[in-house]
């Protein structure tokens, strides 16, 4: 370095000293984040939207680089006043640079906040196409088949160009408007066709949409043949990607399968599995192994099978060892697909779901997305890990990424639902879902996420429309009719309550959760009796199942037998019993130690209720405040009215019970004031007075949901849609 060079940057930095340059920028650090953090409080108090957030990062990043040239250009003199040092020669760097602080944060700020932009302006993913079903001109099964046939074969194939963001719609209808419906899931273009009959044939007609303004990018028309669906969905896959200036496909990475029998079978298997409905789920894995058997080597259907398999075994609840069976399958089918194709990013995802180690599963996630970054459901399995490792900002930008490439898929919205909810932002919570069932009046899921949300604000009539939607849709799912059960209970709905339960039964018996709701059901009814009878019927076809033996033992406390109680305990709570310090760290242990409490307290074991209710408010004290933690949904924190009763806390008892119903409207458990804890307040006004209005509440709800059912308003009861079925059994 030249001599003169080491003068120049050693007066530099002179310089900056004498300017008090470095002052000047770890002051305005340390105000800037102090203003952040008091400017951020008041934003939320005030429920700002989130944009305002992000204004407020802009201009504080901003003001950095204008507040240096200001420090630099106003000098402190010698008795604390302050001058603009050669006037003449820095006045106008000093305007400039104010000038250029704030155009810079309005142009950030034009950019990046959308209360600052043309609420008319459109802005679609980059690259992004939706598919539309086709549409028939006479509705006939030929045209239906090769409606969805074609459809499903578009889907999976356009999949396989990694350039194109394909926006995955699980559609039943086509939209009245399809410009407004692309503007809605944000796609620059859209994939419409129809079918046509002429002279005994039948032609396909395809129209790519520019959704921008409306007009058509590119036309095409192919004679139907049903003998060679590949090679028409490939023209139109490459006739698409050429429009949009994208890479063409190749024939074979179209198809995964040079057996076009097998593709057939994978086609229909999609086209079945896509409904999410218990028989159709069954009817699916039939045609992934039909297309298995014709292929071995086909990796997309047996990732196709592990998936269906585990997700049927899930809602099926069948016997456990046919469930062992099924997920066992399940695995052989994923393990097969990987040792075809290790980089096949279904495959992958696959392996990361079977892994049991948290950083594991990151890793091979991470490799997933590096294989294909458009795989939705790699984003959306990263961000349930996100999500239950409390990463709130991580789960909500990966589910946002997954939702990006399938908007209406409702096992995606739900979770993302979930997060946005625990975050406080209910409005846009329920907003994801409702745009699924405006979109898709009939998607089971949605309907089942929102029964169960107006269930945890108490609305259980709000609930039931919901719930008897979905089990209308899907009248299979036993589950979902035990669901019924519980509602009408919790509204006092005796009769219905037990006919629901009946139908739950014997749709699915050995039904794990159709028990649990069973025995919560008759608790609810204030039938103790009937629900040690559900408990005992339930380990006949459940053994061990969780409830059923909490049950039992909470019985034998009622009739005096404490020891055996307590060994039933300990085993399924050891966690309580280890005679350390208790320390609750997962919902699933508060609400164990809340129900043991509730025995304990009954049986006079006091030392230890004291010591299991202390951990329990402690964790209560930690997560249930204003912003629960992930883990934490927003109804596990009810259990705080019961706590505050058993430590025998009246104030505190009082102050929790009116937060619930008066201000919160949160989940009526009605069953839960008839325990003998709250026997303290009983004679209470205020207790009494707000007790009453839950009641009344209820009973009023219960009114409304007769009403409905009175004016047919109700979704039917006992019967699915027409040609439904009988579930079929995968064996």
């Amino acid at each position: 370095m030249e001599p003169g060079t080491e003068r120049q940057e050693a007066g530099f930095v002179r310089e900056l000293h004498r300017r008090r340059i470095w002052h000047i920028a770890g002051g305005y650090i340390a105000a800037a984040w102090l203003g952040a953090e008091i400017i951020s409080f008041l934003l939320e108090q005030a429920s700002a939207p989130p944009w305002s957030f992000r204004l407020l990062a802009i201009v504080f990043a901003v003001g950095f680089p204008v507040a240096m040239v200001i420090g630099w250009v106003i000098q402190v003199q010698p008795d604390g006043n302050w001058a603009i040092d050669r006037v003449e020669s820095q006045q106008p760097v000093l305007i400039g640079a104010i000038a250029l602080g704030l155009l810079v944060t309005a142009g950030l700020s034009w950019y990046s906040l959308p209360g600052m932009k043309d609420p008319n302006a459109f802005e679609p993913l980059p690259n992004s196409l939706a598919i539309l079903p086709l549409q028939g001109t006479t509705n006939t099964a030929s045209e239906r088949t090769i409606a969805e046939t074609l459809y499903t074969a578009l889907l999976e194939g356009l999949d396989q160009s990694r350039e194109l963001t394909q926006v995955r719609l699980r559609l039943i209808s086509r939209p009245a408007d399809i410009t407004a419906f692309g503007r809605e899931v944000r796609v620059a273009a859209l994939l419409d066709g129809r079918i046509v009959n002429e002279g005994g044939r039948q032609r396909v007609d395809i129209n790519l949409l520019d959704v921008a303004d409306g007009s058509v990018r590119w036309t095409r028309s192919f004679d139907w043949d049903p003998t060679n669906i590949m090679t028409i969905g490939n023209d139109i896959a490459n006739g698409v990607l050429s429009s949009m200036a994208l890479p063409e496909l190749e024939q074979e990475q179209f198809a995964g399968t040079d057996n076009r029998d097998a593709y057939d079978a994978y086609l229909l298997g999609q086209e079945s599995f896509a409904s999410l409905l218990t028989h159709d789920m069954a009817e699916a894995a039939e045609e992934f192994q039909r297309a298995i058997e014709l292929d071995p080597q086909f990796v997309a259907a047996y990732t196709s099978l592990s998936y269906t398999l585990r997700l049927y075994a899930r809602i099926k609840g069948p016997p456990r060892p046919e469930r062992e069976a099924l997920m066992a399958r399940a695995r052989e089918a994923s393990d097969t697909a990987l040792a075809i194709d290790s980089e096949d990013p279904e495959a992958v995802l696959d392996l990361a779901i079977w892994t049991e180690n948290p950083k594991l599963k990151i890793q091979i996630l991470e490799r997933a997305l590096e294989l294909d970054p458009n795989h939705e459901r790699s984003y959306f399995y990263y961000g349930h890990l996100m999500w239950q490792d409390g990463q709130l900002d991580e789960a909500e930008r990966l589910f946002r990424k997954a939702l990006d490439y399938d908007p209406l898929d409702a096992n995606m919205l739900a979770d993302y639902g979930y997060v946005l909810r625990e975050r406080g932002r209910n409005a846009e919570a329920d907003a994801e879902i409702e745009k699924t069932l405006r979109l898709q009046p009939e998607l089971v899921q949605s309907h089942g996420y929102l029964s169960e949300t107006e269930f945890y604000r108490g609305r259980n009539d709000l609930s039931l429309v919901h719930v008897r939607a979905a089990f209308a849709a899907d009248p299979q799912y036993g589950a979902r009719a035990a669901w019924i059960a519980d509602v009408y209970a919790n509204m006092g709905g005796r009769e219905e309550a037990l006919a629901w339960m009946e139908l739950a039964i014997d749709l699915s018996p050995t039904s794990p959760a159709v028990w649990m709701h069973g025995i919560l059901m008759h608790k609810r009814l204030f039938d103790w009796g009937a629900a040690v009878a559900m408990a005992v019927r339930a380990l006949e076809y459940v053994p061990g199942h969780e409830s059923a033996r909490y049950t039992l033992a909470a019985n034998e406390i009622r009739e005096g037998r404490v020891a055996p109680a307590l060994e039933t305990f300990e085993e399924l709570y050891p966690f309580l019993f280890s005679g350390e310090e208790i320390e609750l760290e997962l919902p699933w242990q508060l609400h164990g130690a809340t129900m043991v409490a509730h025995s304990l307290v009954w049986a006079g074991e006091d030392e230890l209720a004291r010591r299991i209710l202390r951990a329990a408010s402690e964790f209560l004290d930690r997560h249930c405040g204003e912003k629960p933690p992930a883990t934490i949904r927003y109804w596990d924190c009810h259990w705080r009215t019961s706590i505050a009763a058993l430590q025998g806390d009246r104030e505190r008892t009082l102050a929790v019970l009116r937060e619930e119903i008066v201000e919160r409207n949160r989940r009526y458990d009605i069953e839960e004031f008839d325990m003998p804890e709250f026997d303290f307040v009983r004679d209470d006004p205020e207790f009494t007075a707000l007790v009453e209005v839950m009641r009344t509440d209820l009973a009023q709800q219960l009114q409304n949901v007769r009403q409905m059912e009175a004016r047919g308003e109700l979704a039917p009861g006992h019967s699915g849609p027409a040609g439904s079925g009988q579930a079929r059994e995968i064996f």
